[in-house]
């Protein structure tokens, strides 16, 4: 760092030093120690932190997770809403006087401002904690001063015309209702992520804000560095004087250091009038407080002229600094503009320093602007609304130089981020804040958002009431939420990476509990799975690990995040998901239409298809292992969970048992070689459930589910009786004449297993075949009532006779002739080529292609890629995953 940049930094320094350690003067309106909201920083705080207390709003609960800023005001706490899990900022106020009532006041005031738009911060909420005052606001990066701190240098043009630009739009928007800031500093413009968008800003803190009504003459206002001339000499006050201050940041960010003195208000005034000039007459007659800074001359000297220090002391009794100041020897403001040197200014190509023309134009504008931010009246100063036609927030001079000049290119790059349409960015009085009460840390999910607990014990979809779950006792309804915490001070998870602050527990099972979860380090959400057995653990890490190749976006698998040890607990990190497939078929209250069953269907697709191309058999695919991703904002896209009991094909033996007993494939039953097929039959069990709303196969028994087997599709043919070493258990082979297999009576099984199958009544009992089920079954759009009768639609019929073919095509007795998921997803079901003569003059044909717009994607780089790393997809989207076994599913692998 050069010697010049260090004095700048040294200033700066210093001054940052005067403003947090003053005191506040009784009759100080807007003291410069307001610093009501400290900085609302993401920046972990040196100290150990809080002791994690719990904050209760009249709407939700805080959890603070640390200190990252305090004043004279009190404190700031990063916190966590722990209904929405959101990080929010939550200023908390030692006092409850009239001066911390002010600054709710102006938030209500502002309300109906667009934060985004307008570049303000996000208020979120207000409470009383423990008899303080408590604000709640969007969580922010870090502040102007922050970054200078970490640069150590100056701020370059381009970087200036964007901040610029930004607290332009704030202020034009604030004088439009009126409100005047009073309080512009470095520490009061956040940068809103610095990373992701650099330089994209927001103004803070409005509790030494007012009404520009209520400003009188003579009140005591901002920081003295920022404070414009009108309040120091006790003139009008109006919204002209957050002008002032934006130029007193704008030159700050220039030349590194405060731009007139902070010491003293007189000190302040002498460095004014060195630069800028004195005032004019008729202000300096009309500012009651005149008299301490200026003498009247008499007689043939009637004007005013600055006291030296020696007369200030005679009248204050105080004697200035008269520092030296860095503009001492300067003319005037252009002139200090001009010679400062940057980074861009200079041309080497001919081994020689010439000004570039581009720079050279660039700092005139600059400077122009300066002068006009700097004007001594108030009454005639610029305005946000003219300074945005200013040509250096325009550029209008750097269009010819577009493309060829680097600064200039880089300057309207940069001015991407800031420029927006403002026409319906201002005042509504109409606009409630409470619709937009969500933190801006990143993309969250939704209030409903939960984490269902997958369980492996079936559940009766032809049942739309609340059922309890010996392994899962929360009911599954649309009326179901998390259970409230049970203890005030929250526990802690420890990675090798990360800290997780356990929110809430979401679901259990006979594996363990599934946490809601916050990743202390990235602020987002994840669900952990925390489970009992090591064993369990071991095996589904082991399979996390295997497909941690595919891309599980878009391969519609649930994105692993991380692993760990808790309390000789092992604990596994997933994304946070919406709802299951199970969970929304509850509130549905009806079967699912073709349309959304063909989006499940594509995606379940491509998912099984990246499975088969690493040799990987999920072997528990359910509703409760389907999960919607945000139902709201992207409706059925959908993601694969719960690896708990997949396994390598290569490692799948003859005799194991596997899969729920409804979604069990018949191979798994008779003993018949396991491939990745038993995935298919269980995709067509989920399909028929989703389109019967009932469970397809029973459940009750493996003899039940056989049974019905054969009913409906017909008995496995000889080959594959005689090939399975569990046959004889369903089936009797007769001699002689009949050397063929027959399906045994209930009272035959009774007499091999010693049980008495149940036999109940089964949905399908009187239908022929699965596409005679398929085409009878009614649905909302098949019937055609403009010619006051009902009649099935060509549309619909053509539909159903696609899905019904791709049914009977899943559940291919033989596993070995089953579709495979490629094949599966060139069906006419799929594809849709039977809908596209009708796809922009039927009603089900436009909603068809219009729905699977949310899966179809280009599958070519989405396979397995032995080198990629999970890590790199980031830890967005936080979901969750869990292995509720049930009493139906035997895990048993028995060899």
């Amino acid at each position: 760092m050069t010697s010049s940049n260090l004095i700048r930094t040294q200033g700066f320094r210093h001054f940052h030093n005067v403003i947090t350690s003053g005191r506040r003067q009784s009759n100080f309106k807007s003291a410069l120690l307001g610093h009501l909201t400290g900085k609302m920083s993401c920046s972990k705080s040196d100290k150990a932190g809080p002791d994690h207390t719990i904050l209760h709003s009249s709407s939700t609960r805080y959890i603070v997770l640390d200190f990252v800023g305090e004043g004279c005001f009190g404190k700031v706490a990063k916190c966590v809403n722990l209904k929405t899990s959101e990080t929010t900022a939550i200023k908390i106020l030692k006092d409850g006087g009239d001066d911390d009532n002010n600054e709710l006041r102006m938030l209500k005031k502002i309300k109906g401002l667009d934060p985004d738009k307008n570049n303000l911060v996000r208020f979120l909420d207000d409470f009383h904690y423990q008899d303080k005052y408590c604000y709640a606001f969007e969580m922010l990066d870090m502040s102007i001063w922050d970054l200078y701190e970490q640069k150590q240098e100056t701020f370059t043009l381009n970087e200036i015309r964007s901040v610029t630009q930004q607290l332009l739009v704030a202020f034009e928007a604030l004088k439009g209702i009126g409100i005047i800031h009073t309080d512009l500093k470095p520490d009061n413009v956040m940068l809103v992520n610095h990373k992701s968008q650099p330089f994209r800003i927001k103004l803070i803190d409005f509790g030494l804000a007012l009404p520009a009504s209520e400003a009188e003459v003579g009140m005591e206002m901002q920081p003295i560095p920022f404070r414009a001339p009108e309040v120091t000499l006790g003139l009008p006050i109006t919204e002209a004087i957050d002008m002032w201050s934006l130029g007193c940041l704008l030159a700050a960010m220039y030349f590194g250091i405060w731009f007139f003195p902070g010491a003293s208000t007189y000190d302040q005034m002498r460095a004014i009038c060195q630069l800028l000039g004195q005032p004019k007459k008729h202000l300096l007659d009309a500012g009651i407080n005149t008299g301490q800074y200026f003498i009247k001359g008499r007689g043939l000297t009637p004007g005013w002229e600055l006291m030296t220090p020696s007369q200030y002391k005679m009248v204050s009794g105080v004697q200035p600094e008269c520092s030296s100041w860095d503009f001492d020897d300067v003319k005037d403001l252009t002139g200090a503009v001009m010679e400062e040197p940057e980074e861009h200014d200079y041309d080497t190509s001919e081994d020689k320093i010439t000004l570039s023309e581009v720079m050279r134009e660039d700092k005139m504008a600059f400077a122009d602007l300066l002068n006009a931010l700097f004007n001594l009246d108030g009454q005639t100063r610029i305005t946000p609304g003219q300074a945005l036609e200013h040509s250096f927030v325009t550029m209008v001079h750097l269009e010819d130089n577009m493309y060829s000049n680097p600064h200039a290119s880089e300057a309207f790059e940069m001015m991407d981020i800031c420029t927006m349409d403002l026409s319906d960015a201002m005042w509504d009085p109409l606009s409630d804040p409470e619709t937009d009460m969500k933190a801006t840390d990143g993309d969250s999910p939704p209030e409903s958002s939960r984490c269902a607990a997958n369980s492996n014990t079936e559940r009766p979809t032809n049942d739309t009431t609340s059922q309890a779950d010996p392994c899962n006792p929360e009911p599954h309804n649309n009326e179901s939420a998390p259970a409230p915490l049970q203890a005030q001070t929250p526990t802690i998870l420890y990675s090798s990476s990360t800290r997780y602050i356990l929110l809430d527990f979401v679901g259990e099972g006979c594996f363990g509990k599934v946490a809601k979860c916050v990743n202390l380090k990235t602020s987002e959400t994840a669900a952990i799975k925390i489970l009992e057995d090591g064993r369990d653990a071991i095996k589904e890490g082991r399979m996390l690990q295997k497909i941690k190749g595919l891309d599980p976006d878009k391969n519609n698998l649930v994105r692993y995040m991380d692993n760990f040890m808790f309390q000789d607990k092992y604990c596994l990190a997933f994304e946070m998901l919406d709802m299951s497939i199970w969970d929304l078929n509850s509130q549905m209250q009806e079967p699912f239409s073709l349309n959304e069953i063909r989006s499940v269907t594509q995606q379940l697709l491509v998912a099984f298809e990246a499975l088969k191309g690493i040799g990987i058999i999920h072997t528990d695919l359910k509703p409760d292992n389907v999960m919607l991703v945000n139902h709201k904002s992207q409706p059925f896209r959908i993601k694969l969970i719960d690896f708990g009991l997949a396994l390598p094909a290569s490692e799948a033996e003859v005799g194991m048992e596997l899969q729920p007993i409804s979604y069990r494939a018949p191979e798994v039953t008779l003993g018949l070689p396991i491939t990745e097929a038993i995935d298919m039959w269980s995709l067509g069990c989920l399909l028929g459930s989703l389109y019967f709303k009932t469970n397809f196969f029973p459940r009750k028994s493996t003899y039940d589910q056989m049974r019905a087997i054969c009913q409906l599709l017909g008995q496995p043919k000889k080959h594959l009786l005689d090939a399975g070493i569990n046959t004889w258990h369903y089936f009797i082979k007769g001699r002689g004449l009949t050397p063929g297999w027959e399906f045994r009576t209930p009272s035959q099984f009774e007499m091999v297993s010693g049980v008495l199958p149940e036999c109940p009544s089964w949905y399908f009992d009187d239908v022929k075949d699965l596409t005679s089920a398929v085409m009878e079954e009614p649905e909302e759009h098949d019937y055609d009532t403009s010619e006051d009768k009902i009649t099935l639609s060509e549309v619909m019929r053509e539909d159903k006779m696609a899905f019904a073919d791709l049914l009977n095509a899943l559940f291919n007795l033989d596993g070995q002739t089953r579709i495979t998921p490629g094949q599966a997803l060139e069906h006419s079901f799929v594809t849709m080529v039977h809908r596209e003569d009708n796809m922009y003059s039927n009603p089900h044909a436009s909603e068809a292609f219009e729905m699977m717009d949310i899966c179809t994607m280009d599958l070519s780089d989405a396979m397995w890629d032995p080198l990629s790393d999970p890590s790199e997809n980031g830890e967005t989207d936080i979901g969750v995953t869990s292995n509720q076994q049930s009493s139906e599913t035997t895990t048993k692998r028995a060899g």
